[in-house]
């Protein structure tokens, strides 16, 4: 079954959550992902969302 682009938006912010996480925990500092805007941040999810469904295409 192929996901959908809401679930594929979804499965990037739960990414993009642990990933923030993770790296506070072990590095003490804040996330790099902190600096992005959220219109960057935006645009990050698109692009990581055609990549995706690109992927997918190609096999």
């Amino acid at each position: 079954m192929e996901p959908t682009i809401s679930s594929l938006r979804q499965i990037f912010q739960n990414k993009v959550h642990s990933a923030s996480g993770a790296q506070s925990s072990v590095s003490g500092s804040a996330s790099t992902l902190s600096v992005l805007t959220k219109e960057e941040l935006s645009e990050l999810e698109n692009l990581w969302v055609q990549l995706i469904l690109w992927q997918k295409k190609q096999h």
